[in-house]
């Protein structure tokens, strides 16, 4: 079997937790000189990583590239972009709520056990479960603007990237590989890919910054990293050929 190779410098995983570890020093650092904390952390977390805070809005835009891709044929049925469904709709949101009262099953009963940074979050989450549950509703706009499903990534995040010398490489098109094959070639909406990206970036931040003074830090840089990529991702998408997004 004969591969294209790749120059790279690591997946995107690898290579943005690189930098988030000495973004991790540096607050360190700068904390022990003065407290950081509002406008003055979010302006040093987005001067530090500017970098690649740009790659970010990049890698948003080059998804965007791809979904509209995977949009632009009619003509080959395994591809063509089908309208959103009300029984699609109803079909994800069960799914959604279903992994929601999951996990607020599972973590209710360990709040008690968790450290207490990670407590915090938790007791966010549980305080704030009847939002989330209203989320869900928000999934009718897909009909109401009629976007389409087409087939995506399935399995989305930074890992499924290399990080080139001045770009992204998205990899690995197989979806879940646990899950059956033909959930893995149905048709969905894009912003499943999105949602996973997102998750990936704050897996990132807080794997490498999750704990003491570093998790302002980590929460920070998640958000703004999460608005770079959609601002790249939403400026790419309206180029489709039909509309995948509500407007």
């Amino acid at each position: 079997v004969l591969h294209h190779f790749t120059p790279n410098e690591g997946d995107g995983w690898s290579w943005v937790l690189t930098h988030l570890e000495r973004l991790r020093d540096f607050v360190a650092t700068r904390t022990r000189h003065e407290p950081l904390g509002g406008d003055r952390l979010v302006q040093l977390v987005r001067d530090a990583s500017a970098a690649v805070l740009g790659a970010v809005h990049r890698l948003g835009a080059l998804t965007g590239g791809l979904h509209t891709a995977l949009a632009s044929d009619p003509g080959a049925p395994a591809f063509a972009p089908e309208p959103i469904t009300a029984d699609d709709v109803a079909r994800w949101a069960q799914r959604i709520a279903g992994d929601l009262e999951h996990t607020l099953d599972m973590l209710g009963p360990r709040l008690p056990g968790l450290p207490a940074a990670a407590r915090r979050h938790a007791q966010t989450l549980l305080d704030g479960a009847a939002g989330l549950r209203a989320c869900v509703g928000s999934l009718d706009a897909l009909v109401a603007h009629e976007c389409c499903k087409i087939r995506i990534h399935g399995d989305y995040h930074l890992g499924q990237t290399l990080r080139t010398a001045e770009d992204f490489v998205i990899l690995d098109f197989e979806g879940e590989p646990a899950r059956p094959l033909a959930e893995r070639r149905a048709k969905d909406c894009v912003l499943r890919d999105v949602a996973g990206m997102l998750r990936s970036f704050d897996y990132a931040a807080a794997t490498a910054l999750g704990e003491g003074a570093s998790l302002a830090a980590g929460d920070t840089w998640c958000r703004l990293a999460s608005e770079a990529f959609l601002d790249g991702y939403f400026g790419e998408i309206t180029r489709a050929p039909v509309r995948l997004v509500p407007a």
